[in-house]
């Protein structure tokens, strides 16, 4: 194997997530629960496009991938669906492979579990995975022992009864 090549499976997970500041809301009927911020979905798009797992990294070949659960996936506007420059990877128990709701989930890969979506990223060239959300994936990836960095970006403005996130 080349050495620079990375093994099924071995690409770190990184939490990306941004909450209400004042009870670490994350989500609101589906949606965000604060108007559209520009400068953090240009941060948010920085981050999940960098495919290295250090700023000592130079080679930045391949595209990072981003791990999401099925309803912050419907959740994305049709237009930006698959997030563009970036493995879009969908975690569902409910839809597999060749289901007939696979034409709702075009131009991402639909994994059982985290492990599942990791090792179909690193064998697509992925050097880390973000996991983008929602609520009980980002559960699951903070107890994982592959991750290894959350980007946290906390929001100042108010919605009553959200999703909440929790470390």
């Amino acid at each position: 194997m080349v050495a620079d090549q990375k093994q099924a499976g071995s690409i770190p997970l990184r939490v990306i997530v941004a909450v209400q500041a004042s009870d670490n809301g994350i989500g609101y009927g589906g949606q965000l629960p604060w108007p559209r911020i520009a400068d953090d979905l240009a941060y948010f798009k920085r981050v999940t496009t960098t495919n290295r797992v250090s700023n000592l990294v130079e080679d930045t070949e391949g595209e990072a991938a981003v791990i999401m659960g099925r309803k912050t996936w419907l959740s994305l506007p049709l237009k930006y669906r698959p997030l563009p420059g970036r493995l879009n990877i969908v975690l569902s128990r409910q839809i597999k492979g060749g289901d007939a709701g696979e034409a709702l989930f075009s131009g991402a890969y639909l994994a059982t579990d985290l492990e599942e979506a990791r090792d179909w990223a690193a064998r697509q060239g992925a050097r880390v995975a973000y996991v983008i959300g929602g609520a009980g994936v980002f559960q699951e990836a903070l107890s994982h022992p592959a991750c290894d960095r959350v980007y946290l970006t906390r929001i100042q403005r108010l919605a009553p009864d959200q999703s909440t996130f929790s470390m």
